[in-house]
């Protein structure tokens, strides 16, 4: 089960991953799916690269010079802006009950995940996405084209 903080969190997290990876040079050819909810939770990153070497040095690089404080506060501040859009959207309460049926949130938590956002911190925000990136729960499978 996941609660409103915690899906904060991880969105936050694959949402500064998500900006870092665009503002690679390296790393602009790649697709990023997230699934949070439990038990099938997973963060699959496709990098389209020509050598794996050159993927994982860029990869390296962002995760050890690239994540400043301003980029993981900028993903938090987009999530805010985006939350609040969608609280004027007249569909959002019909939304966000299917999203507590689907997670098991507890009916409100729209409220705990917004405060949740406010409240992340940099250093939380960067230490998920060490986390969710753990060499030790990796897979890397590398294709070569025909």
């Amino acid at each position: 089960m996941v609660d409103a903080s915690s899906l904060a969190l991880n969105r936050a997290a694959v949402s500064a991953l998500q900006i870092a990876l665009n503002q690679q040079n390296a790393l602009r050819n790649y697709r990023l799916i997230w699934q949070p909810l439990p038990p099938q939770s997973h963060l699959v990153l496709i990098l389209n690269e020509t050598s794996e070497t050159s993927a994982t040095a860029a990869l390296s690089q962002l995760l050890t010079h690239e994540l400043s404080d301003s980029l993981l506060l900028q993903a938090q501040e987009q999530l805010l802006e985006q939350l609040s859009e969608r609280y004027s959207h007249p569909d959002f309460q019909q939304q966000w009950l299917e999203l507590t049926a689907l997670s098991g949130l507890p009916i409100g938590s729209e409220v705990a995940y917004e405060i949740a956002l406010q409240q992340l911190s940099a250093d939380a925000i960067r230490q998920q996405l060490m986390q969710l990136l753990n060499t030790d729960q990796q897979l890397s499978v590398t294709l070569k084209p025909f």
